[in-house]
């Protein structure tokens, strides 16, 4: 998801006051951008205005300006992307502006976006299996909501590794605004980093194949090791 962001430098005039020469920061617009609900598919000084860097808060936001020395009136466009991934819901990012403007040398702009997935997963988009040792059963648990004005049907369930299972098979249909539990259970053999998928697929056109992966850490069994 893209939006452009514009930052301005303008010349201010104050009645009954001096007017001191000093660079000063404005966002066009105003300091949230709001992408709403999405589907997956300033300045004003009068000194020049120099950008000294631009921080998003994580690597799934990019923010480049096309420059970063503002003369008085002049603007610069910074193109903003967020990239959602996997995510569901809510989502509130922020991208940190530094800059020579002695009254605000740091800006801060917030990105906003309710990202409406056809098929929601909750409460994370993964299987994480918690305290995994050798020969013990583990289980994990999420669940699929519907959010679309159509049945869903989900169908061709597989899953790696082979002793991996879960609790549905053949055809599973979803109605409108229906939320449904998905268990997933693996007994380890071996230690160490387990990785694993569930996968499916669906009749909806924006998720025909859904795949939600595992994860665990296997360690040894205090019983089966036990001297």
């Amino acid at each position: 998801m893209k939006k452009f962001l514009n930052l301005a430098l303008m010349t201010a005039l104050f009645a009954f006051s001096t007017v001191f020469a000093q660079p000063k920061i404005e966002i066009v617009g105003g300091d949230v951008i709001d992408w709403h609900d999405v589907k997956p598919k300033d300045n004003a000084g009068t000194e020049k205005l120099v950008i000294s860097e631009v921080k998003p808060t994580c690597g799934c936001t990019t923010a480049p300006l096309d420059k970063y020395e503002l003369a008085p009136g002049e603007t610069a466009t910074m193109k903003v992307t967020l990239n959602v991934g996997t995510s569901s819901g809510k989502v509130h990012k922020t991208i940190r502006i530094s800059s020579n403007d002695p009254s605000a040398a740091m800006k801060v702009v917030s990105l906003k976006a309710n990202m409406i997935r056809p098929i929601e997963i909750t409460p994370t988009t993964y299987f994480a299996f918690n305290k995994m040792t050798v020969g013990s059963e583990s289980s994990g648990k999420l669940f699929l909501k519907n959010n679309t004005n159509a049945d869903i049907t989900l169908s061709d369930f597989s899953v790696e590794p082979s002793n991996l299972k879960i609790n549905f098979n053949g055809k599973q249909v979803l109605k409108p605004n229906e939320k449904i539990e998905l268990t997933a259970t693996v007994t380890p053999q071996k230690t160490g980093y387990f990785n694993g998928y569930v996968r499916m697929n669906t009749t909806d056109p924006e998720t025909k194949i859904l795949e939600i992966r595992c994860y665990g850490n296997v360690v040894e069994s205090p019983i089966f090791n036990s001297k």
